[in-house]
């Protein structure tokens, strides 16, 4: 914002006009960075849906329960990322519900139908990337700001502060797993991202820019 040359990982549909208007912008893929830990087991025969509030700072014991019981009415698989907290915190959780510390989030992109989460950047562009649609609940930062981003592109929907309950996770769900719509704004966002030049190709240009 100063004028130097910025690297700009957010595709088009969900682009910050500001940034889009620096005199410098470098185009670079968001790329998912797996921690080496096992996937979870998870039953194939259902919808997998992922929930996670992020493995750090904003995670929120009241919320991921509301979307726990919310999302087990729905005839779905739920795999649920908590980070360095405690599974037992959410208490018993029923059959379809499985509670994990940490995953390899790409690997369950991959397998997964819907995205509920707290609107962190890493996670609302790695779902972008995979075309899935998402459920954001946000919790603070700038994690609103990506929720109203998403909601205005029309790539997913969003409960805030006292609309988070369990019903209103179970409706908004069900929702985006049935609606075409969404997972084709979804998709064609994916596509715009496998695009993007990838970091490899960002670091060449600004070698070049520098020399």
């Amino acid at each position: 914002m100063l004028g130097d040359t910025a690297v700009d990982l957010w595709p088009d549909a969900v682009r910050d006009p500001v940034v889009a208007a620096l005199p410098t912008v470098l185009r670079q893929r968001p790329t998912a960075f797996d921690l080496d830990v096992p996937m979870p087991v998870v039953d194939a025969g259902k919808p997998l849906v992922y929930l996670t509030l992020g493995t750090v700072g904003f995670g929120n014991t009241e919320v991921l329960r509301a979307a726990v019981d919310g999302l087990a009415e729905l005839p779905v698989n739920v795999l649920v990322a908590v980070g360095p907290g405690d599974p037992a915190l959410l208490g018993e959780v029923p059959d379809s519900v499985r509670v994990a510390g940490f995953v390899p989030q790409a690997q369950v992109l991959r397998r997964a139908a819907l995205v509920v989460h707290h609107g962190g950047t890493g996670t609302v562009l790695g779902t972008l990337a995979a075309g899935l649609p998402q459920l954001v609940l946000p919790q603070g930062a700038d994690q609103f700001v990506n929720a109203d981003a998403l909601t205005e592109a029309g790539a997913g929907a969003k409960l805030v502060g006292p609309e988070v309950t369990a019903e209103a996770i179970t409706e908004q769900a069900r929702h985006l797993l049935d609606d075409p719509a969404t997972r084709q704004v979804a998709a064609k966002v994916a596509g715009e991202i496998a695009e993007m030049p990838d970091p490899a190709a960002v670091v060449r240009q600004l070698v070049t820019l520098t020399t």
